[in-house]
């Protein structure tokens, strides 16, 4: 299965506050969308201490000024090569699982993971 296909099956799991075709516009529209055959992510940059419906909502748009953080909205397939695809580096990175609170993490922790990953899978 493809990483899009993942994600549709999820919407059709799940009960979601809009369709994925709504969401891929909202986040074409104030974010990203990267779509490959290894993986799918939707986010948006953020600001951390926002008020949590502004945060989930990829309809609202923070002023550039204001952003410190990469809100992964949905994501599926191979992270490998995830952090290639960050537009700009900000400090944090989050995402959200389903019936979890929003959860944030230091980008630098997964830039040193995904080098000390690579360096590993190179002299394997």
């Amino acid at each position: 299965m493809k990483p899009i296909d993942e994600i549709a099956a999820l919407y059709r799991k799940w009960e979601m506050p809009r369709t994925m075709e709504e969401d891929i516009k909202a986040h074409l529209c104030n974010g990203y969308v990267i779509s490959t055959p290894d993986f799918f992510v939707m986010g948006r940059a953020i600001a951390r201490y926002a008020a949590p419906q502004a945060i989930e909502n990829p309809w609202f748009t923070f002023r550039r000024e204001h952003h410190d953080a990469w809100l992964v909205y949905a994501f599926a397939g191979s992270s490998r090569n995830f952090l290639s695809f960050v537009p700009y580096p900000l400090r944090w990175l989050a995402w959200q699982r389903r019936g979890k609170p929003l959860r944030f993490h230091e980008l630098s922790t997964f830039t040193r993971h995904a080098s000390n990953q690579s360096l590993c899978e190179s002299s394997a």
